[in-house]
């Protein structure tokens, strides 16, 4: 397989590794015992199967509630709710103590083990944001919504944060200056040349009126990039147009309630998206399949006879192999993600046969080609004269045949 297939996968997984909006993922189910030949890769004959791979680890757990507060960081959501009440007298001095408030959250940041456990994360984070804006530290407040975002699984809950961050990036401490155009239309400029005046940011109705307009904005900066990205021939080319939609979409929440606009204009994208990431596994998989069929074969003396232990792994097809699980663990996620901005089903198909891949490949990496003296590898039904000798490591299979 050619190297740059691995690049083009880590450039998309790389550009993306920092958005995520998909909900948490379902419990995955039991692995299958024994291992899944790629489709279109024949199976070696006579190879003993490998040994199933252990299923992946649960989801996490359920994602708190929302704060009951009336400012802006209380998106709605349908995730099971958990007990916020203890932090309902920093909610309320937000707006006249927001330095009060900036001391005791980093007070309870601070905490470890169970008295850490007493308070919602996501929740101090955006409390954190909230006085900062207050206070005019305009840095401040974008980092504790990026914080923030790390602190959920609730979808909802993740882009009104990921929005906050991205409307004070685009604002002062006067507030944030629509562009001229959609902007300003959506800003309720007059008639004119007149550039619009900065839209306060800091109470609730003002921030939802900021968020139209920087929605507007975006739409008119999003919208040619994701039309040029939709005949790109490598996942790197759409890397920068599936950020921005990313960003797009939490900025439709915050300011909609939904995501319509962005998924019609992410569909064609979405598509395209699949193609390529497609296209990446099928030749990640048949290059772990490629390498399996060469470090399973038995070893042969130059005589014919047979040898004890399997060929085992070169130092590039090890390599290679771990390569292909680096990449499939990006796949994963990045996919998922991307399924959700584009609403594309397909992107989960492609999480999907990525997380099959990735075990598939540890399992290849890890396997025992060299095994004991007198006994064949795990699962083998290699005869007792085929038998392996002692493991002296992946990559010499016993030494002989390579």
């Amino acid at each position: 397989m050619r190297r740059r297939s691995f690049a083009t996968v880590t450039a998309l997984a790389t550009a993306l590794s920092s958005v995520s909006y998909a909900a948490a993922p379902p419990p995955a189910p039991p692995a299958t015992p024994g291992r899944a030949v790629a489709p279109g890769a024949p199976p070696a004959p006579g190879i003993p199967a490998t040994p199933g791979t252990p299923a992946p680890p649960g989801t996490p757990a359920a994602p708190t509630a929302p704060p009951q507060g009336g400012t802006p960081f209380s998106p709605p959501t349908s995730a099971p709710a958990v007990d916020t009440s203890n932090l309902e007298p920093l909610k309320a001095q937000v707006a006249t103590q927001p330095a009060e408030v900036l001391k005791q959250v980093a007070r309870l940041l601070s905490l470890k083990g169970d008295a850490a456990a007493a308070y919602d994360r996501y929740t101090l984070f955006m409390l954190r944001g909230e006085a900062a804006l207050r206070t005019k530290a305009m840095p401040m407040a974008s980092e504790a919504f990026a914080s923030a975002q790390k602190e959920t699984d609730d979808d909802a809950k993740r882009s009104i944060a990921r929005a906050n961050e991205i409307l004070v990036k685009r604002s002062r401490q006067t507030g944030y200056q629509p562009k001229a155009g959609a902007g300003a239309a959506a800003a309720g400029a007059g008639a004119g040349n007149k550039p619009p005046a900065p839209m306060p940011i800091i109470e609730e109705g003002d921030r939802k009126a900021a968020f139209a307009a920087l929605l507007a904005d975006e739409l008119t900066t999003v919208a040619p990039k994701v039309r040029a990205a939709k005949n790109a021939t490598n996942l790197a080319a759409i890397a920068e147009p599936a950020r921005a939609l990313g960003d797009l979409r939490a900025i439709e929440v915050a300011a909609t309630g939904a995501a319509e606009q962005t998924r019609q204009i992410g569909a064609d994208l979405g598509e395209r998206a699949h193609q390529l990431i497609s296209d990446a596994l099928k030749q990640m998989s048949n290059r772990t399949e490629a390498i399996w069929a060469q470090a399973s074969a038995p070893n042969q003396y130059a005589g014919g006879y047979g040898a004890p232990g399997l060929h085992g792994l070169t130092s590039v097809e090890s390599g290679d192999l771990k390569n292909i699980i680096a990449n499939s663990e990006k796949v994963v996620p990045v996919a998922k993600d991307f399924a959700t901005v584009t609403a594309n089903a397909a992107l989960q198909g492609d999480s999907a046969e990525a997380d099959k891949l990735l075990a598939r490949a540890k399992e290849v990496l890890s396997y025992n080609y060299a095994g004991v003296y007198g006994l064949p590898p795990a699962s083998s039904n290699l005869p007792p004269g085929q038998r392996n000798r002692t493991n002296v490591g992946i990559g010499t299979g016993g030494g002989y045949g390579r």
